[in-house]
């Protein structure tokens, strides 16, 4: 009787162990991807370290559980044949070490997610110790970006220009960098508000939830809020309650989005300068790249461009567009190999004046363009056969567990309809991998657990009859 306390002790030091890692891993990609320069050197100093410390606690643990059944799934195949495919990449890469580094750090990043999923498969208060863990992490990031507003106000707000309204970016580099994360973790929120045990629970949860959607509202990131929405929607769809009280929800999520919406359009731009209005004092200026930059040559009016101005809209691309149109003209002058993993800001080059970026913004252009059509392939395959997984996991009878996959689910459907608009899905450097693919992982694993569930019940079912 006396090893079961034991046991139970080593097993909650294992959880508490990880937990921290998590939580560290998520708070150091922020000061990685941070404005702040103080912040952005401690942040690059151990993202990897921190990484490989996850897989190392991770591992141990999983060894230490030893789960007599493993669980099976085609997505952890796709992941593992996804992940040899990056890999291989550096063979043909443009910048082979790079490729070496970046997809040895993605490797390592699944290896971890799948022994977390291995060592806590049919055991839902793992899997809910370890989500939390990544939902507490999100809101000391979005409370650093409160901070940050309030002892550097010029750096937490990118001031407005004549494209674009002035937006809260916290403590990211910009201000769709942090809302990245925030929108994934919105899920995880209303999933922790469900199954909270204490009023204090559902208290702190909801002004968590706030401070979240209030930071992506004030971003004006319209992908982190679609992507949010998608969440939302579908951790209220799959409620384990009648239709009418799931369309509900759903309808209280809209409105909620409809909401933010409203509230972002209520920045403006800078009004266009009258003809003629001097920038300053006349003074000869003999570097082109700083009067006229490459990164806004086509399509600048100051360039005789007839090409009309942006206005940013909800469904606007905002010069995304022609990106990805370049990115695709570019993926095809490799279609069979690709680039490189982690080459796609190697291989695309901005040249629009209404677009600010090193990637095209797509994840999905992003892998065609590192990995070529057969990488693509099996990327797209993994995230069909998550989605499988999540469908059948979903008919698990109402539980800990079923909780467990609704809060997976909703985070992978975030992050799916997050990659149509940001480029960092495969990214282990972004500060929201984490919290894209340990959940991604761990569905797997309880739609297996929860189908054997299933099998046994119907053979004791069969017994008793």
């Amino acid at each position: 009787m006396t090893g079961a306390p034991t046991a139970d002790r080593i097993d909650a030091l294992y959880l508490r162990a990880i937990q921290l890692v998590l939580v560290a891993i998520v708070l150091n990609l922020a000061f990685a991807s941070s404005i702040n320069n103080s912040f952005l050197l401690l942040g690059r100093a151990f993202r990897f370290f921190l990484l490989f410390e996850l897989a190392v606690v991770a591992g141990a643990y999983q060894t230490w559980r030893r789960p007599r059944a493993r669980p099976e799934g085609v997505a952890f195949l796709l992941a593992g044949l996804f992940a040899a495919v990056a890999v291989a990449s550096s063979f043909w890469s443009v910048d082979a070490h790079r490729t070496e580094t970046r997809s040895g750090a993605f490797l390592i990043l699944l290896l971890a997610a799948a022994a977390l999923a291995d060592a806590t498969v049919g055991r839902p208060d793992a899997v809910r110790a370890i989500l939390a863990a990544l939902f507490v992490a999100s809101v000391l990031v979005a409370l650093l970006g409160l901070y940050m507003l309030w002892v550097a106000h010029g750096q937490a707000v990118q001031p407005a220009s004549f494209q674009y309204p002035a937006r809260y970016r916290g403590i990211g580099q910009n201000p769709n960098t942090v809302p990245l994360l925030l929108a994934l973790a919105i899920p995880l929120g209303l999933w922790l508000f469900e199954t909270a045990r204490t009023a204090a629970g559902r208290v702190a949860t909801i002004a968590s939830l706030v401070l979240l959607a209030g930071s992506i509202v004030a971003s004006g990131s319209r992908g982190a809020a679609i992507a949010a929405l998608a969440g939302a929607l579908v951790w209220a769809l799959t409620a384990p309650i009648g239709w009418r009280r799931r369309f509900l929800y759903a309808a209280v999520a809209a409105a909620a989005f409809v909401a933010a919406v409203a509230i972002m359009q209520i920045p403006k731009a800078l009004p266009p300068s009258p003809p003629g209005a001097s920038n300053g004092p006349g003074r000869v200026v003999r570097d082109a790249e700083l009067t006229n930059p490459l990164a806004d040559e086509i399509g600048n009016p100051a360039l005789g461009s007839k090409a009309p101005p942006i206005h940013r809209t909800l469904f606007g691309t905002s010069g995304r567009a022609q990106a990805w149109d370049a990115a695709l003209h570019q993926a095809a002058k490799r279609p069979v190999s690709g680039y490189g993993f982690a080459m796609e800001n190697r291989a695309f080059v901005d040249r629009w004046y209404g677009f600010d970026s090193s990637v095209p913004e797509n994840s999905y252009i992003g892998v065609l363009l590192q990995l070529g059509i057969g990488g693509l392939v099996v990327f797209l395959a993994l995230v069909v056969a998550l989605a499988v997984a999540a469908v059948q996991a979903l008919r698990a009878p109402p539980g800990p567990t079923r909780a467990a996959i609704r809060a997976c689910a909703s985070v992978l459907v975030a992050a799916a309809v997050l990659g149509l608009a940001q480029s960092y899905l495969t990214t282990v450097g972004n500060i929201a991998s984490p919290l894209i693919w340990i959940p991604a992982l761990l569905l797997p694993a309880l739609a297996w657990d929860a189908q054997r569930q299933r099998g046994q019940g119907d053979e004791a079912a069969v017994d008793a009859a």
